[in-house]
Parts: structure tokens; sequence; C-alpha cells
């Protein structure tokens, strides 16, 4: 249970930004509320500005609730660390080539059934290396699953993550009957700069194929996520793609976003830094408001959440091809195997956050060494951007004052 006071006071979560208008918005992560008022103090007489809960103790119990819920089971399984393409940011480039063999394919389904007897659904991603190189397995792994959700009254989803150069019709044919909800693909630039940084082997005319793949998988009615990535080095490259690509908004089951590409390494001089990523997320995100590819604030996905990280939960699990299991894609080190995570207890920069709630602590894999993930919420350095932008989509004349 969380604690009720008697008197209602102002959130903590309330981010008070003063537009150019000498006009103030005002946004609350904890219940997504957003208004533009007049005076700075205007929003302290709205109730969805003020609470009387303790709003840290009631994100605690519903993370608690969240890692205890066995309703829901996601396994992730690697099909291969083996690729067609070389990306140079591909966190796996230095891995051992490895790839399922059927007796270790058999008993990751059992592992599965077993640890999912009791959940509502059940929910596979199929991941690599590129994992339609195997797509014969992975057909044998879904009918596998389906039959035992059939049978025991569960649903059974599954998506896929993959280059999409190998994604042809025959198996854009079978992806309904598999029951996979969506396929995600990355695009890092228009032709030159795309085929440059995945540097295909033996795949011709790369950037072609994978865009006469995905609209034929769109033209089937399969739910397509375009992710693209970008960096200081391809951000021009990058509003180039948006625009050439802009006729598959067209389709219903299209959709794209941008991710800026974070490292560590500080001598990477294409990385684009916390100060930086403002002013780039302004351009890329005003642009594609332009383009038709974001249509309302749901892309920024503002809303407060339960957890972020599937490592925490109950029912999650990671399949390495050799076997081994752990509990997230970017916790495979042989020191994370059979370790159990919590986002329960956050240190106090966390629970003193004001975005805490659109992040519940985030992802576990930023406490481990080789993360290839950012620290905090994704918009975090860039809320100006994100505020701007929905100020755009409503037609407001306005914008954050910069301080």
């Amino acid at each position: 249970m969380f604690t009720l006071y008697n008197a209602m006071r102002e959130s903590k979560y309330n981010i008070i930004k003063p537009l150019e208008s000498g006009k103030y918005l005002v946004f609350n992560t904890f219940n997504s509320s957003m208004s533009i008022f007049e005076s700075k103090d205007d929003y302290k007489k709205y109730n969805e500005y003020l609470t009387d809960i303790d709003e840290i103790e009631y994100l605690k119990n519903i993370r608690v609730e969240e890692e205890k819920d066995e309703d829901y089971s996601h396994y992730t399984i690697f099909m291969t660390t083996a690729c067609n393409a070389r990306c140079d940011y591909c966190f796996e480039k230095d891995f051992k080539k490895l790839s399922l063999t059927k007796e270790t394919i058999n008993k990751i389904i059992q592992f599965i059934k077993n640890s999912s007897r009791n959940s509502k659904h059940v929910h596979v991603e199929f991941f690599g290396g590129e994992p339609l190189l195997y797509f014969e397995n992975i057909k044998y792994i879904s009918k596998e699953l389906i039959d035992f959700c059939d049978s025991n009254k569960i649903k059974y989803t599954s998506n896929i993550i993959t280059n999409a150069s190998l994604l042809s019709e025959e198996i854009v044919n079978n992806l309904k009957e598999l029951n996979v909800v969506n396929v995600q693909v990355t695009l890092d630039g228009t032709k030159k700069e795309y085929e440059r940084r995945k540097n295909y082997i033996e795949v011709y005319d790369a950037y072609e194929l994978v865009l006469n793949n995905i609209e034929y998988a769109l033209k089937n009615k399969i739910n397509i996520s375009i992710r693209v990535n970008f960096d200081k080095e391809n951000f021009d490259d990058i509003i180039n793609l948006l625009d050439n690509i802009s006729y598959l908004n067209r389709y219903k089951t299209f959709n794209c976003y941008v991710m800026p590409i974070y490292s560590s390494n500080k001598r990477n001089k294409n990385v684009i830094s916390s100060d930086e990523i403002n002013n780039y997320f302004e351009k890329i995100f005003f642009y594609m408001i332009d383009k038709g590819y974001i249509k309302s604030e749901k892309y920024f996905r503002l809303n407060k959440i339960s957890n972020y990280c599937n490592a925490v939960k109950e029912n999650s699990y990671a399949f390495y091809p050799d076997g081994n299991i752990f509990k997230c894609t970017h916790l495979t080190s042989k020191k994370d195997l059979g370790k159990k995570y919590s986002n329960v207890e956050l240190k106090s920069k966390c629970n003193n956050c004001k975005y805490l709630p659109l992040c519940q602590g985030g992802c576990i894999s930023n406490k481990n060494e080789n993360s290839c993930s950012t620290n905090c919420y994704i918009y975090k350095d860039s809320i100006n951007a994100v505020f701007n932008s929905i100020l755009k989509l409503n037609n407001i004349n306005d914008r954050i004052k910069e301080e």
C-alpha cells in the first residue's frame, strides 16, 4: 500500500519550462498532464499537478508488482551470432560465431514450456546476429510453442529483429501463421552510407533489396518498425533517408523511430554528447513531423511505466546459442550467468529525479561495464526538443525559452 496524506501538495514530478511568449509549459511525468499557464505558479491551483500520496512509494510499489508478475513471460532467443552484415557498432562483432543446434533448441522449448505454464501471455523475440539465416529453426520453435500455448489457453506472440536482407516473399508469407506481430529493421542512411555501415557479405544492392523486402511485408500487413540510428557522421544523410522512405508512411503497419548511437568512448568524435542531443533531436523531430512520421505526442511515450527493463522480471530470459541462459541480451558475459536483477531499490539520484515515472530506474545493463545503453531516460537531456515538437504538433506558435 502507499501512504495517503490529508491534504493535497505539489507533485514531485512537475517539469516547468518558460516559453518565449512569457507563458509557462508544465508537464507532470507521473500522470502525463501537460498545460500552458499565464503565470509560473498557476499550475498549483490544479489537481493534475498536486498529489495526496507518497509518489516515490507508489512507484516502488508498482516496480515490485511488475517484478513478481508471472502473467507475462518474455524470452529472447539468439538464433545465431553469425551475420551477413558487419555493422561497426554491433555489440556482437567480437563474439565467437555460434548457432543453435537442434538439441539446444529443444532444451530451450522445454524451458519455456516449464517456466510459463502459469502465464497468460508468452512472447518470444528472435534475435541474432541475423536470425533469418535460420528461419527454418524459427518456424520449428514457433510451431512448438504455438501448439503448447493453444493447449494451455495462453496467448502467444513473437517479433523478429533483422536487417531484412533475407526477408523474402516466402518468409513474409509465413509470418502471420507464426504469430509474428512485429519485425524490427535498422536503417543507417541512404544507399552509400547504409551499405558502407552494414558492410554486407555477398549481398548486392542491399539498400534497394531491403526497401523492397520491407514494402512487400507492409503490403501483406506485417507490422514493420524501422529503427534509424544516427550520430554526427551520418546525421545529414539520415535526413535524406527520411525523405527517401517517406512513401512508406502510407502503410498503416509502418512505424519509424530514431535513436542516437551512444558510446562511453570519449575519443569517438562521432558521439553526440548530452549537451548536443537537444539540437539534433529537435531538427530530426521537426522534419519527421513535416514528413508525416510523427503524428501525435504518443510517439514520445511520455507515460508512467511500471518497469523499463525485462531483465528484472520473473519470467524473462535470453538464450544464447551455446545454451547459456541470461536475463538480458546485453548481459551475456559468464559473470552474468544465473544472476537475478532488480530495480526495486534505487539510488537517491533516481528517486529524486523528475523523470523517474518515465523510466523507473532504466536499463539494468547500465550497471554492467559492457553496457551499450544510456544511463538515463532517453529524452532527459532533450526534453526541450520534445516539448517544442509537441507544440508544433498542436499548431502552437511558441517554443521553450532557452535558459
